[in-house]
């Protein structure tokens, strides 16, 4: 069963806050690592490989495309999708 996507948000939500400070009212889809959410180039990468062990993936590739919080959410939602439906 495909994971829902307010799930995907509330578990990077809660990466957020527990390794980089970030307060879960400012995990909106517009909110930009960057900017809002004020990491910088290595605390993105970081996220990445916390995102990489909270839902089990072995490498997450195209993460330097994802700015938003929006973007993580749809791209995690997609992944998991893609390795339910892998033979």
């Amino acid at each position: 069963m495909t994971m829902p996507r307010e799930e995907v948000r509330e578990r990077i939500a809660q990466l957020l806050g527990r390794h980089f400070g970030v307060d879960a009212a400012a995990v909106k889809d517009g909110a930009s690592f960057r900017g809002a959410l004020g990491m910088d180039s290595a605390d993105v990468i970081d996220f990445v490989s916390f995102l990489e062990r909270e839902f089990g993936f072995d490498e997450l590739e195209g993460y330097e495309r994802l700015h938003t919080v929006k973007h993580v959410v749809d791209f995690v939602a997609a992944e998991l999708a893609k390795r339910e439906g892998a033979p």
